[in-house]
């Protein structure tokens, strides 16, 4: 029996020797994708992102009613809120306005849609109303930390 459990020994032994460069390629292999993980997971977001984009570009080009012409759009963020979107445009009436608000909350990448202001404009010898629209880019509020709570029996 000693004679056989050597034997087999001696097998795994050269088997174990012969799978070595098999196995640190295994491991080299491993090691490069921990290193190109985070690459891979910034451009997984960046492409989420950009669709994010091009879907609110596409709703805007499609949903703009016809009297209304977007005149600018402003986008601003910090680490307390989430990325603000500001539309401005002009429209021949207040309707113009109301219509458009209306439409923008039907993106799904947009919500708390609000009309901002609206004032009347000359532009040359006719009269237009100006107006500004406001919305959150949807997912982009940074993570509310959840304050640990006292334990039972613990005093206050």
């Amino acid at each position: 029996q000693i004679q056989g459990l050597l034997g087999e020994e001696k097998t795994l032994r050269a088997n174990v020797e012969k799978l070595k460069p098999l196995l640190s390629e295994i491991e080299a292999g491993q090691k490069e994708r921990a290193n190109l993980e985070p690459r891979l997971k910034m451009l997984a977001d960046a492409q989420k992102l950009t669709g994010r984009w091009a879907r609110i570009m596409a709703h805007l080009a499609t949903n703009t009613p016809q009297a209304s012409w977007l005149t600018g759009m402003r986008c601003s963020a910090d680490a307390e809120h989430p990325i603000s979107l500001s539309l401005a445009g002009v429209g021949r009436q207040q309707a113009d306005a109301a219509e458009f608000m209306l439409r923008t909350q039907n993106a799904r990448d947009l919500e708390n849609v609000q009309l901002r202001f609206t004032q009347e404009k000359m532009l040359g010898t006719s009269s237009a109303i100006e107006f500004e629209v406001g919305a959150d880019i949807v997912d982009t509020a940074p993570p509310k930390i959840i304050k640990d709570a006292p334990a039972e029996g613990a005093k206050s």
